[in-house]
């Protein structure tokens, strides 16, 4: 839909009584300028005009000019900035997905961009990725016949997808980062210390899954301490 505007005219009425009663007089009057027209010919012809112009103003007709907006159809992009975002090159494939999606967008009028960035959810530490509620949020104050659609750019990793959506949804995009063998790593914590006394070493056992990795792989783990040192193994 182009953002542009139209002018149109419109008769309308305001009658001044109830417009059946209106009407019903209209038709009577039609009656009884017919019956006379048969004794008294030409001569009804002023009674006709002036019954007509009473009834015009009874009706109280006016024109209506009318200047009327076309509105901006409404694209949404959630940009997805949760941690998984933040590995292996995709904050840079993201920001290239946005830029690339802005200057497609800015070549067709009437569209009107909404950006909204997201972590994911609303507390933090994020553990899963969480979108749709930045959908509902960003479409909240837009009527279904404004919405041109939604472009997601994220890993995928999203855990609200709707189950199903209605037929006549606005249409939902996903521009995916990464690379096309990335998977996931997950560590699982498997003994670790409840407290922990200052000066005291604490020893901490955990496990990483690597599903889409070969089996026995190496995997390098870097830890980082709250001094800002780093020791990778």
């Amino acid at each position: 839909m182009q953002a542009d505007s139209f002018t149109s005219l419109r008769l309308i009425a305001d009658p001044l009584i109830d417009m059946n009663i209106l009407i019903l007089s209209g038709v009577i009057l039609i009656i009884l300028l017919t019956l006379m027209s048969w004794q008294n010919g030409w001569k009804t012809l002023a009674r006709a005009l002036a019954a007509v112009i009473l009834l015009l103003v009874l009706a109280n007709p006016s024109i209506v000019t009318e200047k009327r907006d076309r509105t901006s159809d409404v694209a949404l992009v959630i940009v997805d900035r949760s941690p998984s975002q933040s590995l292996a090159g995709r904050p840079a494939m993201t920001d290239a997905a946005l830029g690339w999606v802005r200057q497609q967008l800015a070549k067709r009028p009437g569209i009107e961009l909404r950006i909204r960035e997201t972590q994911g959810g609303a507390t933090q530490p994020i553990t899963e990725t969480n979108l749709f509620d930045t959908y509902e949020s960003g479409f909240a104050d837009v009527p279904a016949n404004r919405r041109a659609g939604a472009i997601i750019i994220s890993d995928g990793r999203i855990a609200d997808v709707p189950a199903s959506l209605s037929a006549n949804h606005e249409p939902v995009h996903l521009l995916l980062t990464g690379k096309k063998d990335d998977h996931d790593l997950q560590i699982r914590l498997i003994k670790a210390p409840t407290y922990g006394l200052t000066g005291q070493t604490l020893k901490l056992t955990f496990r990483i899954d690597n599903p889409g990795g070969e089996y026995g792989q190496n995997i390098a783990v870097t830890l980082r301490s709250h001094d800002g040192t780093t020791r990778t193994d």
